[in-house]
């Protein structure tokens, strides 16, 4: 009942808060000008007139400082700003420089001198960076970064990793296309599912897995903010890191840039083992575009577009085949290979299968498919792998009277990548393609210098593909298969030879339709922050699952696995029903702030937020739960303990929704001189997370809504249902429902299933040091409660030496026979986390900007949550895994350089043409291995569950290496191990052995050609990602069942040296 009323309940508070309360931080794009205006002798002024005003658009607010001489300024759009002061009796004041950042609590303290005020004290100089009005911490990725910097896919994220407490950014995001899951980073402790990403102020996440979706080009980006700990209660979606990026705008002057960058196969170094002669995989990449930004009204109305377009030509490696002879291609495999003959008994004679046998669906698929040369083993295809990508990005700032601004932003991003299934091309090439849009708007009306108001709107969408180029189905080829509801060509697995394989058919779109409000009032002491936002969310999923039907041919027909293929005799085919998951639900939060100015020295962070925990709702009831003996009246047909909405107790999204999430904040900022040049800060806090939307449609594709069906021997390919039953097309409905027993994987949310939460804290001092440098360290901890993870709650029971791989579903306890794997989705899983988190660095000034950060770090958990399927080792222990979480690298720096090369700057025009304008630029990162555990890869426990674990016998570490060539063929001590006792658990540890660690330099050499001031300048850039080529291993195999091949050792390295040349234009 609640889940109908709920978005017009959260609209009233939001609508009550905007009338009735004052006072809030804009959301996400804005930042605070602060400080306390003096006379000679150090006493407050009250009363004095002071102006902000933005040099790029002449934006303007003013106001007069209070009792105590102080004045705030929030809500000020980033940018360049001018501030004056003025008082009768003493001069004005005027200060330039005063560069604003996303959520910046600038502060610029003025005392004035005695004098008449049309007389004026000019200065240029940087507000300082210390943070003496908020307890939160974090860093801002600058201008100046994004653009110069080396970023490899030019994508900003990278940038993220020079952030302290940031220790992981998994698949690194280069061009994220091919992935509508984006980068996993991982901050502070927090999974890569517990971020929350802002942009422009709008919500910017993947529904499904809530990740980070791609960012505009890095000539589309003014700055991104990232939250590590403690922010107020504006933000707490999430407990890991906060995302904030903005766009650029147009100014009161054209700006604009054209750019390309390169890189060709020729200028990239050989990865680690694609050893000569091996041919090194094809590589040309094009990234090209520009912008364009300026006023259409002056000082009224800007405009601002970015196009990037990204072109990539490169080779695909596919798994190596035995293509056929032609002699095995006309059914002969050898005069002395003995073939059985399944169609009329005994054997083919003299090794040769007779044609007439031959079945007319394969000669058709082989005479398509299968190349006739090379013939023979070991024959491996490069094939292309193209990808395409349009970005664009269109901007409009409108100042309409001095107390009312408005933005409106809409970003677009489409990209596809073609890419080959199986071992053998062209088979069923597909297209992967993701298309991203983002519409964000806001409106500031300023009521007064204390009183103002920010209302927000903003539409997501997420449209991401899997489609099939050749559209043909088996049917197209002479078969009777008619249950194909999406064309698509089958899987043939075909062992020692070729595989025929495709890649599911997949559609899916998000859509995420947002409205907040925020209000900001400062009174005295007190500035009171009210707000809110609610969003609808809503997810439609298609997947083939399999419909279109995978043949195995394994050599049990005739002995010979191709020779089965060409009389049509595959062992086995195995097709499934396509799945939908639909899932809608809303979500929001209410929250206040009050940041208290106790003196000028302290200020209080005191906040509370409530939000309310929604499960999706599923669209038609296609969801069901397990209830141990209830009996189902909705679906009398379904087992006892399988119920589903309508039930007795059982509502569509399966779990109640919670309302106990409130989250207190509180922080202080402690001045101890009070110059504004020091700041010691605390804070604790709640933060309830959003958990992703497949915990809610795992239960989308259990049975009956998704169904599997096995045909053992299939008699041909021309007919493979012949004799026997064929169940599709299935259509679900509880009068059409079937059920195949034993289940073999059942998955559905606990009952109990909440939100999780986490408790925050930190400690930490920021100091500024001369040379606009600034030295930050503190401690962040967190103790996180209740988080998602997979349970298996139908365990095999080890019965002796009667139990086997063979009887594990007679061995369960609930229902043997009928359910199988039960899979329950939990909310009971916890988490530690302490760090040391510190920083140098220097903002841009006289051709130099660096940033260094390092974080000393140790993340415990029983589960990490990267793979959601995997379950507990030990069923009835789920505490028996608690470890080093995936994510847990105990060591990271990284650090950044931009810097202007001060050669021959006095020097003759002909040395000043030449050696002028240089600059060199560094992305470095170093760190320690994640840690990796070893698994048996058998199922020696007898338990079903399949993720036993050995027994230690020895010492796994190795104290030294004598080359790179012994590192890498046995990492660690593989003796150290054996297989684990029939019927029991091994007694080594989960992550106990850390994997090679990272060390990484990215590098770039630019030359700036000025013109002239209005033209702007010709920049040519070359850069170099793992400029040292250093190799950086994957993890070893950890897996025993692998101790005769490959258990050990490293097989993998990521990319070696690569380099890219740019031209620019910018103006």
């Amino acid at each position: 009942m609640y889940r109908k009323f709920f978005p017009a309940v959260l609209i009233a508070i939001m609508l009550v808060a905007c009338v009735a309360s004052p006072g809030l931080y804009a959301q996400s794009t804005t930042a605070s000008l602060l400080g306390v205006v003096r006379d000679p002798s150090g006493s407050v002024i009250p009363g004095a007139g002071v102006t902000a005003t933005n040099t790029q658009t002449s934006f303007a607010r003013s106001m007069q400082t209070d009792g105590e001489g102080n004045y705030l300024f929030t809500n000020l759009p980033i940018g360049p700003y001018q501030l004056k002061v003025t008082m009768s009796g003493f001069e004005s004041f005027s200060q330039t420089g005063i560069t604003l950042v996303v959520n910046q609590n600038a502060r610029v303290d003025v005392g004035l001198v005695l004098g008449s005020t049309s007389q004026t004290v000019q200065v240029d100089a940087q507000a300082s960076g210390v943070d003496t009005h908020s307890a939160t911490m974090g860093e801002l990725v600058s201008r100046e970064r994004i653009q110069e910097l080396p970023l490899n896919g030019r994508n900003a994220l990278t940038l993220a990793a020079v952030v302290p407490g940031v220790t992981n950014i998994i698949n690194p995001p280069t061009v994220q296309t091919q992935s509508r899951a984006g980068a996993g980073i991982t901050v502070a402790g927090g999974r890569d599912t517990q971020n929350e990403f802002r942009f422009d102020g709008t919500s910017w996440k993947n529904i499904t897995q809530n990740t980070s979706l791609n960012l505009p080009n890095p000539d589309a980006l003014q700055e991104f903010q990232i939250f590590t700990s403690s922010p107020s209660a504006e933000y707490g979606r999430n407990s890991g890191g906060i995302f904030i990026a903005v766009t650029r705008s147009g100014t009161n002057k054209f700006h604009g840039s054209a750019f390309d960058y390169f890189r060709n196969t020729v200028l990239n170094a050989r990865n680690y083992f694609t050893r000569y002669p091996t041919r090194k995989p094809s590589l040309i990449q094009n990234q090209f575009g520009g912008t364009f930004g300026g006023p259409i009204l002056h000082d009224k109305l800007f405009v601002f577009g970015s196009y990037q377009g990204t072109r990539i030509r490169q080779s695909q490696i596919l798994s190596p085949a035995f293509i056929p002879t032609a002699a095995q291609r006309n059914g002969f495999f050898g005069a002395s290979t003995v073939l059985k003959d399944p169609i009329h008994g005994g054997v083919y004679p003299g090794g040769q299968v007779n044609p007439a046998d031959f079945d007319p669906v394969a000669l058709n698929m082989m005479n398509q498919f299968i190349p006739t040369s090379p013939t023979g083993a070991g024959v491996v295809q490069l094939v292309s792998s193209p990808t395409n990508d349009n970005q664009y990005v269109v901007r409009g700032d409108y100042n309409l009277t001095s107390k009312d601004f408005f933005f409106i932003r809409y970003f677009r991003d489409n990209g596809t990548l073609t890419s080959q299934a199986g071992t053998i091309s062209p088979y069923a090439p597909s297209d992967t393609s993701l298309n991203l849009q983002n519409w964000a708007s806001q409106v500031t009306h300023t009521f007064s210098p204390s009183l103002l108001n920010e209302f927000r709107l903003g539409v997501s969408r997420i449209d991401s593909n899997v489609t099939q180029k050749d559209n043909r189905q088996l049917s197209d080829f002479g078969a009777t298969f008619p249950g194909v509801v999406t064309p698509q060509l089958p899987n043939m697995n075909i062992s020692g030879f070729v595989n025929l394989n495709t890649t599911d058919l997949f559609n899916e779109h998000d859509n995420i339709y947002q409205l907040g409000d925020t209000i900001r009032w400062t009174r005295g002491k007190h500035s009171i922050s009210i707000g809110g936002e609610m969003e609808r969310l809503e997810l439609y999923n298609f997947g083939s699952s399999g419909n279109n039907g995978t043949f195995t041919f394994d050599g049990t027909q005739t002995g010979n696995a191709f020779a089965d293929f060409l009389i049509g005799r595959p062992v086995r085919l195995l097709q499934a029903s396509p799945y939908h998951r639909n899932a809608k639900t809303w979500d929001g939060y209410i929250f206040a702030q009050d940041d208290f100015r106790v003196t000028n020295r302290l200020t209080l962070n005191v906040g509370i937020r409530y939000s309310i925990f929604q499960p999706f709702g599923i669209t038609g009831n296609r969801t069901n739960t397990f209830r141990a003996g209830q009996k189902s009246v909705v679906n009398p047909g379904a087992p006892v303990g399988m119920v589903f909405p309508g039930d007795p107790g059982v509502q569509n999204g399966l779990v109640p929704t919670d309302y106990n999430n409130v989250a207190p904040r509180v922080g202080l900022a402690f001045d101890p001189r009070g110059d504004g040049r020091m700041s010691i800060r605390l804070a604790y806090g709640v933060f309830f997370e959003d958990l992703r939307s497949d915990v809610f449609t795992y239960a989308a594709v259990n049975q009956p809504f998704v169904i599997s069906n096995t045909v053992n021997t299939p008699k041909s390919l021309k007919d493979p249902y012949a004799g026997t039953v064929d169940p599709f097309p299935y259509v679900y409905s509880p009068a059409t429902a079937k059920f195949t027993f034993p289940m073999s994987l059942f998955t559905v949310p606990t009952p109990t299933l909440n939100a999780p939460y986490v408790h925050n804290f930190s400690a930490s001092i920021q100091q500024q040091l001369p040379g606009g440098m600034q030295f930050n360290i503190g401690y962040v901890g967190k103790l996180e409660h209740g988080l998602i993870r997979m349970l298996q709650a139908n365990p095999a029971v080890y019965t002796g030496p009667s139990s086997t791989l063979a009887n594990t579903d007679s061995r369960r306890p609930l229902l043997p026979g009928v359910y199988g794997s039960l899979r329950q989705l939990c909310t009971c899983s916890n988490a530690t986390y302490h760090s040391l988190q510190a920083s140098l660095s220097k903002r841009y000034n006289n051709g130099l900007t660096f940033m260094t950060a390092y974080t000393f770090g140790k993340l415990l958990d029983a589960y990490s949550a990267t793979n959601l399927g995997q379950t507990p080792q030990n069923p009835a222990n789920p505490g028996g895994d608690r470890g080093r979480s995936d994510f847990d690298r105990r060591h990271v720096f990284a650090g950044s350089i931009v810097y202007q090369i001060p050669f021959y700057k006095d020097a003759n025009p002909v040395l000043r043409s030449v050696f002028s304008n240089w600059a060199v630029n560094s992305l470095i990162q170093l760190s320690s291995g994640n840690p990796f555990t070893v698994i048996t890869g058998r199922d020696a426990s007898l338990t079903g569950v399949n993720f036993d674990r050995p027994n230690i016998i020895g010492t796994p570490y190795r104290a030294s290496y004598l080359n790179k060539t012994d590192k890498i063929s046995r990492y660690f001590n593989t003796s150290a191990f054996t297989a684990n006792l029939p019927g029991a658990y091994g007694n080594a540890g989960r992550n106990i052995l850390s994997g090679p660690g990272l060390a990484n330099v990215n590098l770039s050499l630019v030359r700036s050609i000025p013109i002239t001031e209005h033209l702007g300048m010709v920049q040519f850039r070359a850069e170099f990602f793992n400029a040292l080529n250093h190799a950086n291993f994957g993890q070893p195999d950890g897996n025993l069942n692998n101790a005769s091949t490959s258990f050990g050792k490293i097989t993998t390295a990521s990319d070696p040296r690569i380099m890219q040349f740019a031209l620019r234009y910018q103006f």
